[in-house]
């Protein structure tokens, strides 16, 4: 049994010191991964910023040609408006003529 526990004893020894050797390995490696992933994130955040400085563009862009639309909309109203009204002058003349020339609105004379 002393054997035993002298052998464990010799095995130990080894063991902590591949420990030892398998943390610096560890730390080394760690440091790589965290500079990866540092360069990983400067890029991400650099991709990020390059999205919004285009957003930020394109939604100038957008509220510029919002307010275009917004003006030829009120343009083109105003021309359907002028238009409809004098479409609707000669009608309401042509009827108020009907009216005054042929008698009442319920009589009216024929043309």
């Amino acid at each position: 049994m002393r054997q035993l526990i002298g052998k464990r004893g010799v095995e130990a020894t080894p063991r902590s010191q591949h420990r030892g050797q398998k943390g610096a390995a560890t730390a080394g490696t760690d440091a790589v991964r965290s500079g990866d992933l540092l360069r990983f994130i400067e890029d991400a955040v650099s991709e990020a910023d390059k999205s919004l400085v285009l957003a930020a563009s394109n939604q100038e862009a957008l509220s510029v040609d919002i307010g275009l639309l917004v003006a030829d909309l009120k343009e083109v109203s105003l021309v359907a408006t002028s238009l409809t009204s004098i479409c609707i002058l000669p009608v309401t003349e042509i009827e108020s003529s009907r009216t005054v020339s042929g008698g009442t609105s319920e009589h009216k004379a024929p043309m």
